[in-house]
């Protein structure tokens, strides 16, 4: 009778320690969690460098109707969709872009480029779920096409990202973009999926 009060003592000691360390060892009872799932975050305003080509290297077209908006768009996350390697960048969001700086840098043949520094805060945040991130690196000829101005750098990071990742429906952002010596844009693209 003591042995048996003793083996079962020792069975739900036993138990009890198997079902704490389970959870500390990833496994759960029932339903394991989906890929993709993770922490909900919410958008909120940051600071943000940005660049844009304009087709006059004096700038002249920012009062002509090119403004900053157009560049820092894509620093907040965007409905990205792709299909048969067609990419469609969807652009509803509205915000506000105080701009702090901004700098005319060396034009590209007869293209200006802008680079502007700003805060950008959604007046709709979205709420997220990190799922991943790309880098980019292209060349600023590619943005130009017989001396016009074919898009701006964010939409090509957004476009080169979706490609990379190879999903049909995303969210995307700019993280960050920076522009070295030899007309090269690199940085990191935010891939997201919409929190339900």
């Amino acid at each position: 009778m003591k042995t048996s009060r003793i083996t079962m003592s020792r069975i739900a000691l036993t138990t009890l320690t198997i079902l704490v360390l389970l959870p500390a060892a990833g496994w759960t009872l029932g339903k394991k969690e989906a890929p993709g799932k993770g922490e909900i975050l919410t958008e909120e305003k940051r600071e943000i460098v940005f660049y844009m080509l304009m087709e006059d290297p004096a700038g002249a077209q920012v009062s002509a109707g090119i403004r900053p908006e157009a560049g820092g768009l894509y620093h907040l996350y965007q409905d990205v969709r792709m299909s048969d390697g067609a990419v469609r960048i969807a652009s509803s969001r509205e915000f506000s872009l105080p701009v702090t700086g901004k700098k005319l840098l060396d034009p590209v043949g007869t293209i200006g480029i802008v680079r502007y520094e700003a805060e950008i805060v959604p007046l709709d945040p979205l709420s997220y779920r990190k799922s991943g991130e790309a880098e980019f690196s292209f060349s600023a000829d590619e943005l130009i096409d017989g001396g016009r101005v074919r898009m701006q750098p964010g939409q090509k990071a957004l476009i080169d990202a979706a490609r990379a990742a190879g999903v049909d429906r995303t969210l995307m952002r700019v993280r960050k973009i920076s522009l070295d010596r030899d007309g090269i844009f690199s940085g990191t693209v935010d891939i997201a999926v919409p929190a339900e």
